[in-house]
Parts: structure tokens; C-alpha cells; sequence
């Protein structure tokens, strides 16, 4: 179904980041201080997600909100690595298992689809101490179901993403949105292709308000939605034709 009429039915430039190259050792300068900082409430993420060409990237000034975001835009450099098996037991089951480095710091997600809506997910986010997930934060999560001893031994790096990343806060009296641009390059096993992705997560309010920012993109830029995380649209075809994007 095209973008525009999925999106019609509901209800009603980046800054150039340093990035390393693909390979190098993801390494922690900091002193230890704690193993991992424990989990709180098991949050919804509620995200929509587009994919579109780098050259369109300009006519994002044409959206109104961009042109004043209330807050500061935020820049940084990111390097998402996502775990799973050779039999992708992790994605059959609806789970995804990701650890974000982030300057220092590293962060574990655990993502489920779960019987959650189209554009929403249960999502489990902790620091932990190095660039090795940290399993024993599976507990009371929708991982914890999957782990076992063979899953410590075979669980590797299948995907890997390195971008250059802004966020644009969108406030209102009655909600928040995080408008986040990403530019850079989606790696599976020896295939790398360029990505470049819009996200929009609803942080405060209605889904409603996040459609309706999701419309004004879609006038202002030809995006296409995207319903695999990247993880899931790397491993489904880097064994047939190398990643897509």
C-alpha cells in the first residue's frame, strides 16, 4: 500500500559527524564504575519510520516545525551493532537485541513486536558496561524466554550501523515528538550499503500528533515507510543479495 494513503487512513541538513570506520574495536575509555544500570518500567515505543534518498534531505526545510524547533537539535555520532544467531532465532521470534554506542557510553535495547500495534513496540533500554550484551538484563523481558546456556555460546554481531545522527525536538503544549535524521551506512557480514532514515517517536501525547508530523514530511519529501528495523531488513537478504538500501 503506498505511504501516502496508509497514512491518510489513520487517525487524525544534517551536520557531518565523525564517524570510524567500519571494523575497529568498539572500546570503553572509562573507568569501570558499575556492571549495568538496572532496568525501570517496561516503556512503549511508539515510532514511525521512513526511508528516503540523501539528495531529498534539503526540503526537510520545508517543513514549519523544523524551521523552529522547540529545544536544542542534537548531534551525534552512533554505532548500533545487533545480536542474534546464524538461524536468526531473535528475529523469528519477534525480538531484537541491539547494543548502541553512543561517544563513552553503551546502551542494551531489547525490542518485541508482541501483539503491540503497527507502529508500536515493548522496549527495554539499559547502560551497560562494554559493547557485549548484557543478558542478565533479559529478566522481564520479552528475551528472557530465549536465553539459555546455548544462546550465550551462539548469540554474534549479525548487523552493523554507523551514523551520523539529529534529532529535532518537536513541543507542543500537548505533546512531544523526536524528529531524527540519520545518514551514514547498514553493514551484514561483508555487503555494506548507505542508509539514510527518518524516525519519529511519539515521547508525549497522542498518536494522532505523530501522524500528523508524519504527514507534513511526506509533503515536503518523497520518503517511503519502513516497517523492518534494521536489523531484520539487513539479515532477511544479506545471504541472497547483500544488504538492501
Amino acid at each position: 500500500m503506498p505511504a501516502a494513503s496508509l497514512l491518510a487512513d489513520m487517525p487524525p541538513a544534517t551536520r557531518t559527524a565523525t564517524i570510524e570506520p567500519i571494523g575497529r574495536p568498539l572500546v570503553d575509555s572509562r573507568p569501570p564504575t558499575s556492571r549495568h544500570t538496572r532496568a525501570m518500567s517496561t516503556p512503549k515505543e511508539i515510532e514511525i519510520k521512513f526511508e528516503l534518498s540523501p539528495a531529498t534531505l534539503p526540503r526537510l526545510k520545508r517543513i514549519p516545525l523544523l524551521r523552529a524547533p522547540k529545544g536544542a537539535t542534537r548531534r551525534s555520532a552512533e554505532v548500533s551493532v545487533y545480536f542474534d544467531t546464524d538461524k536468526h532465532k531473535l528475529r523469528k521470534k519477534g525480538v531484537m537485541l541491539r547494543v548502541r554506542r553512543i561517544g563513552n557510553r553503551y546502551i542494551q535495547t531489547i525490542k518485541a513486536t508482541g501483539k503491540s500495534g503497527l507502529f508500536e513496540r515493548d522496549e527495554w533500554e539499559n547502560g551497560i558496561a562494554s559493547a557485549q550484551p548484557d543478558l542478565e538484563l533479559a529478566r522481564g523481558t520479552a528475551l528472557e524466554a530465549l536465553v539459555a546456556r546455548k544462546l550465550h555460546r551462539r548469540l554474534k554481531p549479525v548487523v552493523e550501523t554507523r551514523v551520523a545522527r539529529t534529532v529535532y525536538p518537536l513541543r507542543s503544549s500537548t505533546g512531544e515528538i523526536e524528529f531524527t535524521v540519520d545518514r551514514g551506512t547498514i553493514a551484514a557480514g561483508d555487503r555494506s550499503a548507505p542508509l539514510c532514515e527518518i524516525e519519529l517517536e511519539l515521547k508525549r501525547g497522542s498518536q494522532a500528533e505523530l501522524f500528523n508530523v508524519a504527514r507534513e514530511l511526506m509533503q515536503a519529501v518523497p520518503a517511503r515507510l519502513e516497517f523492518r528495523s534494521n536489523r531484520n531488513a539487513a539479515t532477511s537478504c544479506s545471504t541472497t543479495r547483500g544488504v538492501p538500501r
